[in-house]
């Protein structure tokens, strides 16, 4: 037994163009009157936070990408500073902010930097929040990414 009985696998390099080709493969599908039920399985897509960083202003202050990714990662998840043991197990220490410094999209403002002079600059000089919609889950096959519809 399978869950669907007919299944189309659109294959390809380019993630923008195979959601169109397979979009294109769902509707033909949901037009036939004896199918029902037709999704893929890249699911919905999902809200996620970039930044788009100015590298010009970002290389004339002397702060690198990865400093920035890393400040980024402070504020929202915590970077792991050590660990402690606790009998058998190892049990991660992590530097963050404190949970209501954390909540909002807002408090990447909290952020700092450090340049090459030795002075902090506030994360949103060099790099501002930008809200993208990409996909929750990607599937590949034979290293190409693959839509099942």
């Amino acid at each position: 037994p399978v869950a669907y009985p007919v299944q189309f696998r659109v294959i390809g390099s380019d993630p923008a163009r195979l959601r169109r080709h397979a979009d294109e493969v769902r509707a033909i599908l949901r037009e036939h009157p004896q199918m029902q039920g037709v999704n893929d399985n890249w699911n919905e897509s999902v809200k996620t936070m970039r930044l788009e960083i100015d590298q010009d202003k970002a290389r004339a202050l002397g702060v690198t990408s990865q400093s920035i990714a890393q400040a980024a990662r402070t504020v929202f998840t915590g970077t792991t500073v050590g660990q402690y043991r606790e009998g058998d197990r190892l049990i991660d220490i992590v530097f963050r902010q404190p949970p209501d410094e954390r909540q909002a999209i807002t408090d990447i403002a909290n952020a700092y930097l450090p340049t090459a002079s030795g002075r902090a600059i506030p994360l949103t000089q060099i790099a501002r929040p930008v809200f993208v919609w990409e996909p929750g889950v990607m599937w590949r096959q034979n290293r190409e990414y693959a839509i099942t519809v």
